[in-house]
């Protein structure tokens, strides 16, 4: 096996726990909107999709992961939205210059799923 093969299982892997975190953070808000669903979900489809891709890699599964990963973008760009109320560039302003935390969620977390893609699409990118 491959390191790059190696490191899209550990993203996989990462997804996995990643689920019973946002499951937990997300509880109480999938109740009063309805798109705090949609990270756990995510994490279910990546996990769903992703191993049986994984396991196709030298057949057209690393192309494959490579978009499922690059989906990951998308997520954490819509995230970003809710977690910042429509006003993203305010919410990070306010972090990066350290002046506190914005009332309600934390507005980097949707980055984790940045993270997942930005590494999952650099290891699945060219072949070894």
């Amino acid at each position: 096996m491959g390191k790059a093969r190696l490191i899209a299982l550990v993203l996989l892997l990462a997804a996995a726990g990643l689920v019973f975190d946002l499951r937990y953070e997300h509880a109480g808000a999938v109740e009063s909107h309805k798109w705090a669903a949609l990270p756990p979900m995510f994490c279910i489809s990546l996990w769903c999709f992703g191993l049986p891709t994984w396991l196709c890699w030298h057949t057209g599964g690393r192309q494959a992961l490579f978009w499922i990963f690059t989906l990951c973008f998308a997520v954490a760009a819509f995230g970003l939205w809710l977690h910042s109320r429509g006003d993203p560039i305010g919410a990070m302003t306010t972090v990066l210059k350290a002046q506190g935390i914005p009332d309600g969620p934390p507005p980097l977390a949707p980055g984790m799923f940045a993270l997942i893609g930005l590494i999952g699409c650099i290891c699945t990118w060219k072949k070894e």
